[in-house]
């Protein structure tokens, strides 16, 4: 076996390729506790607990003394379920110690997937938290789990459950069994161990890579496979015993148990868990208060804790005693590298691509040797004693010229032993070259590699989604919606998020006898058999799903689908922030140029033929009533203007040069004096943004000329809705602002009935947006084709049930471009 002591003076060796360690994670523990007895090996709960390698040393023994008294031995799997924590550090050395095989469980993982994780491993021993805590300063209790798990035929081979209180003694909430053990009984038991034979070659680990309710994948990685990876990244970043690892990234997934756990011990740096799960506001403190050299994150936690900084204030020099770190997982933009270094420093901040399969890096950039270009463009070159190769997608032994895109291969005593009981899955994904003999594995990934080894990622071939540096497996939520008493069939696929790279997107088709279902209920429903990670952010209701002749489903097609109805969304639905900087200064601008319009304007008397309604607006025939008594008009909402068969469209008096516009504006209030025209609040907002005074020259042209203003003042998405309210406080007592039906209109008949009492002629159905309340035209039709409203029944003649239909005959019958509005539903009318 080769000593820790002989890796010092074979460094180069290992990092030039030469030399492997044949020795196991026991022998690097003990000799690292031998050489460094009072070095601080661990950090946690917020820097308030620590311990050296010689105090880890002996707790771990008897945490693994205690496994044996129980019966566990070596092979046996114990899963944890714990955080970033001193017990889950302990824990999984103690099963190193003895031979058993560590499985770290997510946390926040239900019912479901917890017993389909055990089972799946025939797990005889639980190691668990009385509470789960999760990121974000989240937590749940952990006692319903638990009562469930204490049944014999749930998961039939566990026989013990160890429980670490930290709920602060609410450990009485358990009804005891001869099953459950408190940890520290585990601590305070013996600490002589059953002399055990554990090799190289023994699995230390099984990582779950993908679901645990169905189709489960546990990658078993060897001591072999943990101590070289480790050693090859921690000496690609320079590592020593002075070193400060801050790990944020959880003890569940590789990133945790070996970016963290395995190298800290392989070098004696002192390893720092910030909290059991990832708090922007432990992780700050954590990298000021001990002064960290290195920090590993994935890119949305890197984001997170930018946030923080700039929130708080916090100055950069307080982090100038980091050194390097590792950020992975997802995606990484060269504009959020930029900023990590401009606020974190990190010269030697290095780039890593992946998979529990292969023991954690394949390839890393180098944080001396690498230019900028080539640590932001690229995911590195090949570590040593690693092989990585793009090979085309439908022979994975056809490797492809240099530049060429296809699937990554890897290969070298990085990759996983195989998956846990699952011998079709391993054959599937490792195949070895008939000509060479060698053993590939195929990672699902598209990328690419130039002519000096360098690697991009370009996307995944596989449907796994990847949020926040998280494999989630569609197949799992996908089972669990054609559950729901409503849902006849699912599809859940990655859908693009700015924040955690991916996150989940899922189509539904509704049983065709059941009741309208909504995205909420849906992730309600689910929320009680996923963990949050696992919901979807946006739900499609569908009528069907693309299908092969085979009937497989076709996802990519999905994947466009959505594309196309997020950018549908995009057009009416602002994100607020993207604007926070101008609101707070715009919210007086526009009260005080409303007062000012108002009052230079001209009463109007008579009101009695026109209604224009939209969708999150208040009901037209209370806005009448209002606006008749006060003598001026308040519109709702925005329209195209309406007049007798013309209908010019608001976007082309926005879209033309300032002074174009003002005397278009001008000119028809001039022709048409009598007549209401509107103006839509997004582009009146965003011109206010861009210059205060342009909205008011508008409307001053307007009621200058006699004519009257129909202007939006509704909680739109692009502007919050508190700025409104401040809004309408101002002008209160000068300018009427309601918006009495916020929840919008919940039944077509209730727009017959407004539209009815205020005799509007004509009546357009300009768009039906995804809140809309209901799927189809088919009551409108019912309801407005009947000959009363002539503007609606020509648009709805060619409608077939479906709003591109609706658009596409909008704009056959009135040679307008439709596709622009931002609302739903709109009725305009005019006077007399």
């Amino acid at each position: 076996m080769t000593t820790m002591t002989e890796v010092c003076s074979i460094k180069n060796s290992c990092h030039d390729g030469k030399a492997l360690l044949e020795c196991t994670l026991r022998d690097v523990f003990l000799e690292t506790a031998a050489r460094f007895p009072d070095q601080t090996a661990i950090f946690d709960d917020n820097c308030q607990r620590s311990i050296s390698y010689s105090k880890a040393n002996g707790l771990a023994t008897s945490v693994a003394a205690s496994l044996q008294t129980i019966g566990v031995t070596k092979g046996d799997r114990v899963a944890t379920s714990l955080g970033n924590s001193l017990e889950g550090y302990l824990s999984i050395l103690a099963c190193y110690n003895i031979g058993a095989i560590a499985v770290p469980l997510n946390p926040a993982y239900k019912l479901a997937q917890v017993v389909g994780a055990l089972n799946h491993v025939s797990a005889k021993c639980l190691i668990i938290s009385l509470d789960a805590r999760l990121a974000y300063d989240r937590s749940e209790s952990n006692t319903p789990l638990l009562q469930e798990l204490a049944k014999d035929d749930v998961v039939p081979g566990l026989d013990h459950i160890i429980v670490v209180d930290n709920a602060g003694g609410r450990t009485d909430e358990i009804v005891p069994t001869e099953n459950f053990t408190p940890w520290d009984d585990l601590i305070a038991g013996d600490n002589t161990l059953q002399e055990t034979h554990v090799g190289p070659g023994d699995v230390a680990l099984i990582q779950f890579t993908s679901g645990t309710t169905t189709a489960p994948k546990g990658a078993c990685l060897t001591h072999r496979n943990i101590v070289n990876s480790a050693l090859i990244m921690g000496e690609r970043l320079r590592y020593t015993h002075r070193d400060v690892i801050c790990c944020p990234l959880p003890l569940f997934h590789v990133s945790g148990t070996i970016l963290g756990m395995a190298i800290s011990l392989c070098f004696g740096a002192t390893l720092v868990f910030p909290a059991e799960a990832f708090s922007p506001e432990a992780t700050v403190l954590a990298l000021r208060t001990l002064e960290a050299s290195s920090l590993y994150a994935v890119p949305t936690m890197f984001i997170t804790m930018l946030d923080y900084v700039r929130e708080h204030k916090i100055k950069n020099e307080d982090f100038q005693s980091l050194r390097t770190g590792i950020i992975s997982g997802s995606p990484v933009h060269a504009a959020l590298l930029r900023r990590i270094q401009d606020v974190f420093s990190l010269p030697e901040l290095v780039v890593a691509w992946g998979m529990s399969e292969t023991t954690g890096a394949a390839t890393m950039s180098h944080p001396t040797e690498d230019s900028v270009l080539q640590r932001t463009s690229t995911a590195g070159r090949p570590l040593a004693h690693t092989h990585v190769r793009v090979v085309a997608r439908d022979d994975p032994f056809r490797e492809l010229p240099a530049g060429d895109r296809g699937e990554l291969v890897v290969s070298g005593y990085l990759l996983m032993q195989g998956y846990w009981a699952d011998v079709a899955k391993t054959n599937d994904i490792m195949v070895r070259d008939p000509s060479t003999g060698v053993i590939w594995l195929r990672t699902g990934d598209e990328g690419q590699q130039d002519v000096n080894g360098y690697v991009t990622v370009t996307g995944r071939i596989k449907d796994v989604i990847i949020r926040g540096g998280e494999n989630i497996h569609p197949a799992e939520i996908e089972s669990l919606l054609i559950e729901h008493p409503l849902v006849q069939d699912a599809s859940v696929i990655g859908i693009p998020d700015p924040f955690y790279g991916e996150v989940v997107g899922a189509f539904v088709v509704l049983a065709s006898d059941a009741e309208q279902a909504s995205h909420k209920a849906i992730r309600l429903w689910l929320a009680t058999k996923l963990g949050r990670t696992w919901l979807p952010k946006e739900v499609f209701f569908v009528t069907d799903l693309p299908k092969t002749p085979s009937g497989k489903i076709q996802k990519f097609e999905l994947r466009e689908k959505a594309t196309q109805l997020l950018a549908d969304k995009a057009k009416w639905s602002y994100a607020a922030d993207a604007y926070s900087e101008g609101i707070q200064k715009a919210s007086s601008r526009v009260a005080a140029h409303l007062i000012e319009m108002v009052n230079r304007s001209q009463p109007i008397t008579e009101i009695s033929r026109v209604v224009d309604v939209g969708a999150g607006t208040g009901a037209a025939t209370a806005v009448l009533a209002e606006t008749t008594a006060a003598g001026r008009i308040v519109a709702t909402d925005i329209a195209p203007l309406m007049l007798d068969k013309i209908v010019l469209s608001s976007t082309s008096l926005t879209s033309k040069r300032v002074e174009k516009r003002v005397v278009d504006v001008f000119a028809l209030s001039k022709v048409f004096p009598r007549h209401i025209f509107t103006h839509t609040v997004s582009n009146m907002l965003l011109h206010i943004l861009d210059d205060p005074l342009l909205a008011v020259k508008e409307m001053a042209a307007v009621t200058r000329s006699g004519g009257a203003l129909a202007l939006a003042i509704t909680g739109t998405p692009v502007f919050p809705y508190i700025l409104w309210e401040r809004a309408c406080r101002t002008l209160d007592d000068t300018f009427r602002v309601s918006d009495p039906f916020p929840s919008r209109w919940s039944k077509p008949r209730d727009l017959q009935q407004a539209f009815d009492a205020v005799g509007a002629e004509n009546v357009v159905i300009q768009e039906i947006s995804v809140e809309w309340p209901f799927r189809d035209g088919s009551e409108f039709v019912k309801l407005f084709g009947n000959g009363k409203h002539p503007g609606f029944t020509a648009a709805v003649a060619e409608w077939k049930g479906c709003r591109d239909s609706a658009l596409q005959a909008l704009v056959k019958v009135f040679d307008e471009e439709a596709d622009f509005c931002l609302k739903a539903v709109i009725g305009v009318g005019r006077l007399p």
